[in-house]
């Protein structure tokens, strides 16, 4: 039986438990990490569970156990799709920009100090995020009714 009751111990139920509990411990931030650090991988879990949201449950189980349903309708498979593209693209830069990170902070100590800070990994964070939902925007309009 899974942490959450109900969840069985399927893989979809080990992914979106893994991803909540380290969201959860990270925020409490007790792991002895810097701030920028857990910064960096909080939003690498939140965009991983996003990821998980809307490909499998959304996208792909919607498919097959709810047939016509809301979620076939053309604005809402948009928006999903739209969560989705924004999603993968967030998961996959937030583990460059933490990976980029962390490089400067083992081979550039003069520049440790400056910018591997929790300020910077917030700007960085938001930035991207923002910058890539709004790359992601016209694939809202690509879809025709049917």
């Amino acid at each position: 039986m899974g942490v959450f009751p109900g969840r069985g111990r399927s893989p979809l139920g080990w992914l979106t438990e893994a991803n909540i509990l380290t969201i959860v411990v990270l925020s409490q931030g007790k792991c002895d990490l810097s701030k920028g650090i857990t910064r960096y991988l909080v939003a690498m879990a939140m965009a991983d569970l996003l990821v998980i949201i809307t490909e499998v449950i959304l996208w792909r189980i919607s498919y097959f156990y709810f047939p016509g349903s809301f979620l076939d309708m053309t604005p809402v498979c948009s928006a999903i799709l739209v969560v989705l593209y924004a999603a993968i693209d967030c998961s996959v830069w937030f583990t460059v920009f933490f990976t980029l990170d962390r490089h400067v902070a083992t081979c550039y100590q003069n520049l440790k100090t400056k910018y591997c800070t929790k300020n910077v990994a917030t700007v960085v964070v938001a930035t991207a995020c923002t910058l890539l939902c709004l790359k992601n925007v016209p694939f809202y309009f690509i879809l025709n009714p049917q």
